[in-house]
């Protein structure tokens, strides 16, 4: 499946939990949201020091939610594709990103014991997490659904 395909299919089943995403549905949109999103952020640090509109104020805080449940929904789909439950990347995601949400929740000091013991399993987590979503697929059919290379799309 090339890059077009990958995000065509990935959007079609955006908000999708059920099935199995293969490898290049996965890593296709990943890298493509995660550009986005480093543009956009340009964007708005760039609209800081001028006059902005609001449609480009609501983007920045519609479309890192919007990614956020795509990408969760993609790599659950990833998952059940290698015979892992979803809800282990659900975990994965959210204590990977818990040291940034306590931060900016919390206004906690970066010097707290805690976080500092979660910021450092967070480059752990984001490893396993990639070593998880690159492993190649299930063959056959397993009991989330068909191999997405043996079905046509």
């Amino acid at each position: 499946m090339g890059p077009a395909d990958a995000i065509k299919t990935c959007l079609a089943k955006s908000f999708q939990v059920k099935g199995r995403a293969s490898r290049s549905e996965f890593w296709w949109p990943t890298f493509s949201l995660c550009g986005l999103a480093v543009l956009l952020f340009f964007l708005i640090e760039d609209a800081a020091y001028r006059d902005v509109s609001d449609a480009l104020v609501a983007t920045a805080f519609i479309f890192p939610a919007l990614a956020i449940t795509v990408l969760l929904t993609l790599g659950v789909r990833r998952m059940h594709d290698i015979e892992v439950h979803g809800l282990c990347w659900s975990i994965l995601a959210f204590i990977g990103s818990l040291p940034f949400q306590l931060m900016y929740l919390s206004n906690l000091p970066i010097e707290s014991y805690g976080l500092i013991l979660l910021i450092f399993l967070n480059p752990i987590i984001t490893i396993v997490s990639c070593i998880l979503a690159a492993l190649p697929s299930d063959t056959g059919t397993n009991k989330y659904g068909p191999n997405p290379h043996e079905v046509p799309s």
